[in-house]
Parts: C-alpha cells; sequence; structure tokens
C-alpha cells in the first residue's frame, strides 16, 4: 500500500478556526470555515465592487456616504447609552460605598465583611472608569472619522485583473473579515461572513431584483433540495430501524 505523500495539503485541512476555542477560552463557540471559501468570498466581493464603480461611481460614492453616515449615527448611540448606563452605575456605586462607611462606623458591619465590599466596589468603580474614558475617546473619534470612498476607488483602479486574489491585493483592500458561527436550523449549513474594506468599511453593492423567471429557478432548486433531505431522512431512520431489529433478533437467540 503506497504511503500518503505528507506535503499534500487537501482543501479541508486549510481552514481558519477562532483562537478563543482553539486555546479553550469558552467564551466563542467553535468557528470553523476553509481558507478556499473565504478567498472566494473575498475576492467575488471586490469584482462586485469594482463592478459596480466602473459602472456608476458616483452612486457608489453616495451610497457609501449614506451607510457611513447611518452605521456611525447607529454606534455613536450604542457608545452613548452604554456611557449613560456605567455613569447610573458609579453614582449608584457611590451611595453604597456611603452606606457602607456608615454601616463600618456604627458597627454595624464587621471589618473584614467592611474591607471585602470596599475593595470590590472600588474595582468595579475603576473599571467603569476606565471603559467609560475608552468609550468618550471612541465617541470623539468616531465623530470625526469618515470614510474615504475615492482612496478605495483608486486602489481598485490599479488593479486590472481579478481572476484570483493576490497578497497584495487583500492588504490593500481587506480591514478586516469576521466569520460568524454556522448555522444549521434551516436544514442547510449556512455561515454569515462580514468582509470590511479599507477606507469604506463593509459594503455591499444593490443587486437588481430578480425576474420571474429566476425566481421559478430558485424555488425550483429549493423544492429538490427538501426532497432530498427528505429522502436522507428516511434512509437513516431505515437503517436505524434495520439496526435495531437486527440487535432485537440477536438478543433473542441468546435467550434461546
Amino acid at each position: 500500500m503506497p504511503k500518503p505523500d505528507k506535503e499534500k495539503v487537501f482543501d479541508s485541512d486549510d481552514h481558519y478556526i477562532c483562537g478563543n476555542y482553539r486555546h479553550f477560552v469558552r467564551d466563542c463557540s467553535m468557528h470553523f470555515i476553509k481558507t478556499s471559501v473565504v478567498q472566494d468570498l473575498v475576492l467575488t466581493s471586490i469584482r462586485e465592487i469594482s463592478a459596480f464603480i466602473r459602472e456608476d461611481e458616483n452612486g457608489f460614492m453616495e451610497l457609501i456616504q449614506a451607510e457611513s453616515n447611518s452605521e456611525r449615527e447607529r454606534r455613536l448611540k450604542e457608545q452613548k447609552r452604554e456611557i449613560r448606563k456605567m455613569e447610573r452605575r458609579v453614582t449608584e456605586l457611590d451611595g453604597l460605598v456611603k452606606k457602607l462607611y456608615e454601616g463600618y462606623a456604627a458597627q454595624k458591619i464587621p471589618e473584614k465583611h467592611f474591607q471585602r465590599l470596599l475593595e470590590s466596589y472600588d474595582k468595579e468603580q475603576s473599571e467603569l472608569e476606565k471603559r467609560m474614558e475608552e468609550l468618550n475617546a471612541a465617541v470623539v473619534a468616531q465623530d470625526k472619522k469618515r470614510d474615504n470612498p475615492q482612496k478605495f476607488i483608486a486602489v481598485v483602479k490599479r488593479y486590472e485583473d481579478f481572476s484570483e486574489l493576490t497578497a497584495s491585493m487583500l492588504n490593500e483592500l481587506v480591514e478586516k473579515i469576521l466569520v460568524h458561527e454556522a448555522d444549521k436550523s434551516s436544514g442547510e449549513r449556512t455561515q454569515k461572513v462580514d468582509i470590511y474594506f479599507n477606507f469604506i468599511g463593509k459594503f455591499t453593492p444593490p443587486k437588481p431584483e430578480p425576474d420571474e423567471e429566476t425566481l421559478k429557478e430558485e424555488e425550483r432548486k429549493r423544492r429538490i433540495r427538501e426532497q432530498k433531505r427528505i429522502s436522507q431522512r428516511r434512509r437513516r431512520a431505515a437503517k436505524k430501524a434495520e439496526l435495531e431489529a437486527a440487535g432485537a433478533t440477536q438478543k433473542t437467540d441468546k435467550e434461546k
């Protein structure tokens, strides 16, 4: 029997996995995606955006500006809401510390309990104040930040060929890629991937409404997939029943 080629790398072997999960930080669940899938998604997105820019550069810039303003406003609201929530908690902690000192002065609270509670309140308050400083700085930075679609257009126009994803293309155009947990609730494995581009953030070109023929074709494919799932469930159920029947027969033979 021939030995396997150790240098050969299969597509399923080349993948990304969540670093937190790999290092047993269970704040994160198992995130897994093949490298080839990520590369195809990035390249497809770049091609679509590039084609949209060539067809309607002004429309592209208007969309980026509108989405940028909307996203910035949403993020600012979330940050300010979090700041107000933390400010209320800091005020609440001030009141708790005051009551704690009063209880200790009146000898209603033992010293060891007083020290433990005081350290806990102080620690929480310090963490909140640090986080508020970070958020306030982020609010100021976000308010000044503006996307620059012109710079993105200039970078895209330097590339004439999008047949493959190169390292320079990835570094110049892509800021980050967020891979979400796979979802199997529909019976099929789907996985959301967010691609953030330099200078424009997350952007997907608008697509025309599908015509009636396209909708019919999508419905036909959906029915075929559903039929396949039903057939697979039936085969699994039949196999399970067959194994259970065989097990029952063996048990009867042993009893005889």
